[in-house]
């Protein structure tokens, strides 16, 4: 899992000019999540401190606006949201 992390920051944008190849899990205090097809991960106003880096599959951000107007949008591996 490390190695497929690592992989993932060094193409990833937000890291583009920084050193990570003797960073480790532990440094940068991370957890790994898996989730289930529909799942929720947060809801609109939660609280919350983290950012999540998409490894592999994808994630729907579903915001509901007033009158039933619901707007989507799909991020896939390397993607950051939170």
């Amino acid at each position: 899992m490390q190695n497929n992390i690592t992989s993932v920051l060094k193409s990833n944008e937000l890291f583009k000019n920084t050193n990570i190849s003797n960073i480790t899990l532990e440094d940068l205090n991370l957890k790994i999540i898996t989730l289930e097809e529909g799942e929720i991960l947060f809801k609109n106003g939660d609280i919350s401190n983290s950012i999540f880096l998409i490894l592999e599959g994808e994630v729907n951000l579903l915001k509901k606006h007033s009158f039933s107007k619901t707007t989507t949008l799909i991020l896939s591996a390397n993607e950051f949201f939170g």
